[in-house]
């Protein structure tokens, strides 16, 4: 080992014998690479272990519950794992192949009165994590709405147990008790990141919020709405676009939640499947971010154009992604739910408008396109030096999957009759029942916005590059 080589330029070397996949902690992983360094000296071992428990992830599977978390408190109780962990990630619980939430080894008053004294307690080692910087709560992917019929659509079928907002709900305050146990610790430091993947879609009891994201600067949500996991897509449960939740949520993620936290942060990340405009709008109006520097929508659908005025209104913002986000191009109002759920199709024109028929009935067009948008933010951000448009999810441009993905221009538009679906393509030959049901040569109107969707993009593209590259002549 070279004798004038920094402590620190080791650290650096060992933090990329880990991918960045296997620093999340998402599966079991052997990390040889890394746990083969720590053989070859005493300094190597603390320099590679430092990296090696950066994240330590906290999980409920049968073995670990039914020890009670035994070998979790063993392991946190060495101080250099304790002092090396940055992130802690807590899983609320076992997820089965098909989604569904594995209760198992739960004690029946979890579910009951929220009490499970051994998991809580397991929780509370946080306390003794001086370095701590960020926490996950990973709950599982299959939830139930309060007004749920868990029920198959098919008699032969059976449902997926899904994890019930109560108990969610008491994981997140059994890691409120530990976030404000620990801050009266001396010597600690303050925990600015929190990340909740698969939070359900509902408001955040008062015993939770604003409590929980005090001192934090970077909020990651990955926002879950009701589902029956992998083997029942939304497209066979019609019935779940009517969900309470999906009409509520918006409004108080809109009005609430991130208002009481605008003022400290500078990253935010919001995802989730079909957000934003039908059934429940986001448009994002009174909120003010002065400190933002970084912004990632994933999945936000746009309606209108003022729907997206807020983001260009955060002229901080010196990063934009947007994943997986959409324009709807075309529209088939039906009644009374459109009524219901109050969608303002302000700016959009009847198709076929001459003919007689009840009013906001039938289907409706909008002239918007995504060459529109990337003009707007390219005028409206001057500060703005990161920019990125694709289809990549969740995984992928959070956890750092390598699964491929599509490109970047692919299903931007998209239609909703009843649900959300791509709008016909014109070499497509091939149609679903609700492509056929649209009207005439809507793939015509879409095909036209190729080349000026993707000038405007390549020139975003240019521009952001350009304010990275440029030099400063002083």
């Amino acid at each position: 080992m070279p004798p004038n080589l920094p402590n620190e330029v080791w650290s650096k070397i060992f933090s990329h014998l880990l991918t960045e996949h296997e620093k999340h902690r998402l599966e079991i992983h052997h990390f040889g690479d890394i746990t083969n360094a720590r053989l070859v000296c005493r300094l190597w071992n603390d320099l590679a272990t430092k990296q090696l428990f950066r994240t330590l992830s906290l999980g409920t599977d049968v073995d670990t519950a039914l020890h009670l978390f035994d070998s979790w408190h063993r392991f946190v109780s060495s101080k250099l794992v304790a002092n090396a962990a940055r992130r802690v990630a807590i899983f609320s619980a076992t997820e089965e192949v098909d989604g569904s939430c594995y209760k198992g080894n739960w004690p029946p008053e979890w579910e009951a009165n929220g009490e499970w004294r051994a998991f809580e307690s397991a929780i509370d080692r946080i306390c003794d994590m001086p370095n701590l910087d960020t926490i996950e709560v990973r709950f599982t992917s299959c939830c139930a709405g309060k007004d749920a019929r868990l029920l198959p659509l098919d008699e032969e079928e059976e449902i997926v147990g899904p994890e019930l907002a109560t108990t969610r709900f008491q994981t997140l305050r059994a890691v409120l008790r530990a976030i404000e146990t620990r801050a009266e610790r001396p010597d600690t430091t303050v925990i600015r990141e929190l990340v909740l993947d698969n939070l359900q879609n509902m408001p955040l009891p008062s015993t939770i919020a604003p409590n929980l994201f005090c001192d934090i600067q970077r909020l990651q949500i990955k926002i879950l709405s009701e589902n029956y996991g992998y083997m029942h897509p939304d497209a066979e449960r019609p019935d779940l676009i009517h969900r309470e939740e999906l009409r509520q949520f918006p409004s108080y993620l809109q009005n609430k939640l991130l208002p009481s936290i605008a003022d400290q942060l500078v990253k935010l990340t919001i995802s989730g499947e079909h957000w934003g405009s039908i059934p429940g709008e986001f448009n994002g109006k009174g909120l003010s971010f002065p400190k933002l520097k970084t912004l990632t929508l994933d999945g936000y659908d746009i309606l209108r154009k003022d729907q997206f005025q807020w983001v260009l209104e955060q002229q901080s913002l010196t990063a934009l992604h947007l994943h997986n986000c959409t324009i709807a191009t075309h529209c088939h109002a039906q009644q009374p739910e459109f009524a219901l759920w109050n969608v303002n199709l302000h700016g959009w024109s009847k198709v076929n408008a001459y003919r007689l028929g009840p009013a906001f009935v039938g289907w409706y067009e909008s002239s918007l396109r995504w060459d529109t948008v990337f003009h707007s933010i390219c005028e409206s951000l001057p500060l703005l030096k990161r920019f990125s448009f694709d289809r990549k999810p969740w995984v992928v441009y959070f956890r750092h999957d390598t699964s491929p993905f599509p490109g970047q221009m692919e299903l931007r538009y998209l239609a909703f009759s009843g649900r959300w679906f791509e709008p016909p393509r014109l070499y497509y030959h091939e149609r679903s029942e609700l492509q056929e049901s649209m009207p005439r040569l809507v793939d015509e109107s879409l095909a036209k916005a190729e080349k000026p969707d993707s000038q405007a993009l390549e020139k975003l593209l240019q521009t952001v590059e350009d304010r990275r590259n440029e030099r400063h002549v002083l």
